[in-house]
């Protein structure tokens, strides 16, 4: 009488479904993931290419270099770009659906530099992290957003008037510890 002979790599029917639909799963999941990211950023930029036709249109700006957002108490997009000249200007470009606002424009040479601001903090706050800056604007004045981790491990949101590069608001936010 012969015997049956098993493999030892058979594996039971109900496992190999319950892998083919976990694998099937982490793969949807993935595949949304990426969707999602893609929405969410294309959203976020949603708007740069008609404010970067309107920064060229009503200012003085040649060609548009790079364009970034700002919310404040409105949404700004930042065109940072250069005038015939070749000098480096920036215009804030205000997206409020119900009335149209006018564009502010500040020629680069007029303005205290992104760079001296951030070196003028870092000598002041020495033991802080740098982790972004970017251009803002509140009532009308051209400002620079500063995010730094602080000495005692707070988020902070500090800006910089870039008229005369003075500290204006300051926010701070206690980190929570995990």
């Amino acid at each position: 009488m012969m015997e049956k002979q098993f493999s030892p790599f058979i594996v039971p029917n109900w496992l190999k479904w319950g892998l083919i639909v976990l694998l099937l799963l982490v793969v949807s999941l993935f595949a949304y993931s990426i969707y999602l990211y893609n929405n969410i950023l294309e959203s976020k930029q949603s708007g740069f290419e008609a404010s970067v036709e309107l920064a060229l249109d009503q200012t003085d700006l040649a060609e548009a270099e790079n364009v970034t957002r700002y919310s404040g108490k409105m949404l700004y997009h930042v065109v940072a770009g250069k005038t015939e000249n070749g000098e480096k200007a920036f215009a804030y470009v205000p997206k409020n659906p119900e009335k149209q606002v006018k564009i502010h424009f500040f020629l680069a040479e007029d303005i205290v530099s992104e760079q001296q601001i951030v070196n003028d903090w870092r000598n002041s706050c020495a033991d802080c992290e740098l982790l972004e800056s970017k251009m803002a604007i509140e009532n009308e004045k051209p400002l620079l957003e500063v995010k730094y981790i602080d000495e005692k491990d707070r988020y902070v949101l500090q800006y910089f008037s870039l008229i005369d590069g003075s500290s204006g608001d300051h926010f701070r936010f206690n980190r929570s510890s995990s």
